[in-house]
């Protein structure tokens, strides 16, 4: 005799689908924008696209996440991070490609020639940014509830 499924089973089973769904297309945007040729505008749009993303998932998440007692607040890593991105725009600006002024993503770009990588690594860094982004959405829809 077939019974139906319990809420707790079909939230299971749309959870697993939607977990499933979630992986495929990463994999697939991953593949995809990794396969694009440096320095091109589709490849500025597949890096900017996660980014605006992001973005506005953290703008919508509401209220920013109180700091936990014992943890440090994130402020520091923004120090390397502008630093990082202040090098990137200049090596871009004085030439990007040119040996004399390399910017990091050029020498990236050299070391990881291979596409199954670099589709691991971009994926790598979808995630991350997800989970950065995850927990400030699931907080701000508790305190709307």
């Amino acid at each position: 005799m077939d019974r139906r499924p319990t809420r707790a089973e079909a939230a299971r089973r749309r959870r697993a689908l939607f977990v499933t769904a979630g992986l495929a297309g990463l994999a697939s945007y991953s593949w995809w924008a990794s396969g694009l040729r440096p320095f091109s505008a589709p490849a500025y749009l597949a890096v900017g696209l996660p980014v605006g993303l992001a973005l506005a998932a953290l703008a919508a998440g509401g209220r920013r996440r109180r700091a936990v007692e014992g943890v440090r607040p994130g402020w520091p890593w923004a120090v390397p991070v502008l630093l990082a991105a202040g090098l990137e725009g200049a090596a871009l600006a004085l030439g990007g490609k040119d040996r004399a002024f390399p910017s990091l993503s050029t020498v990236l770009d050299q070391l990881l020639r291979w596409q199954g990588l670099r589709a691991v690594l971009f994926a790598l860094w979808l995630l991350l940014g997800a989970l950065l982004v995850w927990p400030a959405r699931r907080e701000g829809e508790r305190e709307k509830r």
